[in-house]
């Protein structure tokens, strides 16, 4: 059974449908105050919130974009289309900073991408779906010395693509996406 970090829901900000700042204060609490809890209940309790690294990796002025496929884990996000990589922090990523390890291991999982820059751009704390409302997202920003390529070509479909050509596609973006396309 695969377990999820999660901390729980009362010790965050209230949800909001913009992107929050990301104080050292909150920081410390997504990073240290969390637990390992299996992830068919952590889908369903909204007393906690499951803790996900999400990037967003640009290269040359353009932005990966991805198509969910029906072969992803999560049936709510089947053919929405994403600009995050990203997921859960597992017991794997038990460290000093499990967000960080977690967050390397997404991406090293999911796309080839030579990272040349990272930059925290705040918080998503969402409540306007099911999905949102047992997450929680830090939104970053990767710099890419090479136009990044999926891993994981049976679950996302990806291209690179400029601002002006993803705005085309904000309402098939899933919420997380548009909130952080709002943030570019």
């Amino acid at each position: 059974m695969e377990y999820v970090y999660a901390v729980p829901t009362a010790l965050l900000p209230k949800p909001s449908p913009q992107l929050q700042p990301v104080t050292p204060e909150l920081y410390e609490i997504l990073s240290t105050r969390g637990t390992f809890l299996p992830r068919p209940e952590a889908e369903q309790d909204e007393t906690h919130r499951q803790v996900i690294p999400y990037v967003i990796t640009e290269h040359a002025g353009e932005y990966l974009v991805m198509h969910r496929t029906k072969a992803g884990g999560d049936q709510r996000l089947h053919l929405k289309y994403t600009l995050g990589v990203g997921g859960h922090i597992n017991p794997i990523d038990e460290a000093d900073d499990p967000i960080q390890a977690g967050l390397e291991r997404e991406i090293e999982e999911e796309i080839e991408a030579q990272i040349t820059s990272m930059k925290l751009l705040g918080l998503i704390l969402m409540d306007d779906t099911p999905v949102s409302r047992v997450h929680v997202g830090l939104l970053y920003l990767a710099q890419s010395k090479n136009a990044p390529l999926v891993r994981e070509t049976e679950k996302l479909q990806g291209e690179m693509r400029p601002r002006h050509q993803i705005r085309d596609l904000y309402d098939a973006l899933e919420s997380w996406s548009q909130l952080a396309f709002d943030a570019l």
